[in-house]
């Protein structure tokens, strides 16, 4: 774990020491040797362009890291800052963004998208920001994604990100439904170069 955590979209800082109590609604003491696991990421996200309640994103990143990684929510083609809602039900891919505030807007960014299909029009996948399959903390994001194939079963693909200084570990495992499993890049330019396949590992 980090020695420092950001809140609220990197406004407030919190040095931890070994063991932090916080004060919560309802007089109810909470206590915990892990305060980064007491951050409400999703605090201030159910926005949109015409009705907003934060307009903060839910940021997974290295503190002081070159880029942040959130879930996109609503289709690129919308070509809107406010690309993220707590309430969305589709899964457009996972951003790296260099967004500050959906009022500045994004200056800079890519989606990586797991799919089945190799098809990639078949997007968008579902899923439930709020639900039980869903886990949003500072260090790391998980989902359970649905996607549908042409035999009428559902693919389910557990995706998995943790962030590093410069870009991030993903992993996504697919059902036996899937006919295969892809990690496609959306935009952007980048001059990578694979220079090592090894098993289920790619160098470059």
């Amino acid at each position: 774990h980090w020695p420092t955590l950001l809140l609220a979209a990197s406004v407030v800082s919190l040095a931890v020491y070994p063991s932090v109590s916080l004060r919560l609604t309802g007089g109810a003491a909470a206590t915990t040797d892990q305060p980064e696991e007491l951050v409400e990421v999703l605090a201030g996200t159910d926005m949109s362009e015409y009705s907003s309640r934060g307009n903060t994103m839910p940021y997974v990143k290295r503190p002081w890291g070159f880029n942040d990684w959130v879930p996109q929510t609503v289709d690129s083609y919308q070509d809107t800052s406010f690309w993220f809602s707590s309430k969305g039900t589709e899964f457009h891919g996972i951003r790296c963004t260099h967004q500050p505030s959906p009022w500045i807007g994004d200056y800079g960014h890519f989606l990586v998208v797991p799919h089945a299909q190799k098809d990639i029009g078949t997007l968008p996948l579902q899923f439930s920001p709020r639900g039980s399959t869903s886990i949003f903390r500072p260090y790391m994001f998980s989902a359970k994604l649905l996607e549908p194939n042409r035999r009428g079963q559902p693919v389910t693909i557990n995706f998995e990100l943790t962030p590093t200084d410069h870009a991030a570990l993903i992993r996504a495992t697919f059902s036996n439904a899937a006919e295969a499993g892809h990690l496609s890049v959306i935009g952007g330019t980048s001059d990578l170069k694979i220079s090592e396949v090894s098993g289920d590992t790619l160098r470059g």
